[in-house]
């Protein structure tokens, strides 16, 4: 994209912005498809399961909707800047609060491949890709085995490309806890593959 072409499209969503904020609710489908892919992504990088994954998409459209509310131009951050950190953050919210109601046990080897590719775990068209997506696979069939409930939390959060500081808060735990946990899935991990 030419930079005269992004410097009018970032002018056009502008207007959008204010037409949307002045009453124009119908101009949110152009948002929403603008940023439909984002919100995607997004969610199947944070998701577990599918209904998991729908969750988190209903969360970002929500979320987009609440960044185009409470936007503030003068503020310096592009719009584009802005939402995704909207996005992000109100799907890191919901999962933090489900998770911690959620009794049901975490099958890790039900992660699937489009987010271990999109979290780096395999990169595509990677020539031993499918040696590497059996041995992801097989861990993540023995983590399942050996793991306790918070040890699968921690590593699909880890695995899938979160910080430290976002496993935290997604789970409610310190940092040290963290860190421990980690450790003890290192620890359990190579001694199961021995």
């Amino acid at each position: 994209m030419l930079f005269s072409e992004k410097k009018h499209n970032t002018d056009n969503q502008s207007e959008i912005i204010k037409k949307i904020k002045n009453g124009e609710k119908a101009l949110f489908v152009y948002m929403a498809d603008e940023y439909r892919n984002k919100i995607i992504a997004a969610a199947s990088s944070l998701s577990i399961c599918e209904s998991e994954r729908e969750d988190l998409i209903q969360e970002g459209y929500i979320a987009l909707y609440s960044a185009i509310c409470s936007y503030d131009e003068s503020r310096g951050a592009s719009f584009s800047t802005f939402a995704n950190l909207c996005i992000r953050n109100r799907m890191l919210n919901w999962i933090e609060k489900n998770m911690n109601s959620s009794a049901s046990s975490y099958q890790l080897s039900a992660i699937n491949e489009t987010q271990l590719t999109q979290s780096g775990m395999i990169e595509d068209g990677f020539e031993n890709s499918v040696i590497v997506k059996d041995e992801l696979h097989d861990l993540l069939a023995l983590a399942d085995k050996l793991l306790s409930e918070l040890e699968k939390r921690v590593f699909s959060l880890y695995i899938k490309g979160y910080t430290n500081s976002e496993i935290c808060k997604s789970l409610s735990i310190s940092r040290k806890s963290c860190d421990n946990t980690l450790f003890r899935i290192r620890t359990k991990l190579r001694a199961g593959k021995s």
